[in-house]
């Protein structure tokens, strides 16, 4: 228990790190009251280590998705920005007002066009960032690389994880 407390000190994860246990020297065991747990963490160690391969594929397919899914959503806000603004007067005074509104402007983007509120970049990073912009130079999202991206996003990305073995054998 004090081990895993002073870990979470040092170790900034949520999940709680596992820690194994045994005997790392050359030597036999001088008691072999804990040889049978010994074993066991070594058996754990070896099949944590033999799923590194398939972990980190894994997590590079997670990351590849959740940057095409930020980017679908970030595309969606910033065409509903650019659509907002007037063609003719008044740009800067709607522009101010579109970022006091863009928490909304996330929540309609999300109803409207089916992208999870979770996919959405963080509001005051976006906020701050769309500050120095000129809404009316945004360009139209282009139909055909949103078609590509939504083809990424439900088939691409699925059948690279239907590749990768559930357990990997030596």
């Amino acid at each position: 228990g004090a081990l895993m407390w002073a870990l979470g000190k040092v170790v900034e994860t949520p999940e709680v790190a596992r820690v194994y246990v045994g005997s790392f020297w050359d030597e036999p065991l001088e008691t072999h009251e804990l040889a049978d747990l010994f074993d066991a963490e070594k058996g754990d160690l070896y099949a944590q280590i033999e799923q590194l391969p398939r972990g980190s594929t894994v997590q590079k397919m997670n990351d590849l998705s959740k940057r095409a899914r930020m980017a679908k959503a970030h595309a969606m806000v910033l065409e509903h920005l650019r659509a907002a603004m007037p063609s003719v007067w008044g740009a800067k005074e709607k522009q101010e007002e579109l970022l006091r509104a863009l928490p909304s402007i996330y929540v309609e983007v999300s109803r409207h066009r089916g992208v999870p509120l979770g996919d959405f970049p963080d509001l005051e990073v976006m906020r701050t960032k769309l500050a120095m912009c000129d809404f009316t130079k945004f360009r139209p999202i282009d139909k055909n690389k949103l078609d590509r991206l939504e083809s990424l996003l439900a088939r691409d990305i699925p059948s690279l994880f239907r590749m990768v073995p559930d357990e990997i054998h030596s």
